[in-house]
């Protein structure tokens, strides 16, 4: 059994289960995301008090965006809109 550190939302799936045959690099990846979310907005992108809560969030297929956060500076969050609309545009070939 592994000892969890961190925010509980900022854990992955897989560690917060033990599932240790998934328990990899993905999920420092995972970490790491959720904590540049954090530094760039000030919100936990999974703003979980425990470990459970957090789990049925994580488990949730629906996401926050970057843009939803009111820590976001104006000059980031117009520059992530303008690189979303474009990723979306090359994405669907329009």
């Amino acid at each position: 059994m592994r000892i969890l550190a961190g925010a509980p939302g900022d854990i992955a799936p897989e560690t917060l289960r033990q599932d240790e045959a998934l328990i990899g690099p993905p999920g420092d990846v995972f970490s790491a995301a959720c904590v540049i979310f954090h530094a760039i907005i000030g919100e936990h992108l999974f703003p979980a008090r425990g470990n459970i809560e957090a789990l049925a969030m994580l488990e949730d297929s629906s996401r926050r965006s970057i843009l939803d956060g009111d820590g976001l500076c104006d000059e980031f969050r117009s520059r992530a809109r303008r690189y979303a609309v474009n990723w979306m545009s090359w994405n669907t070939g329009s």
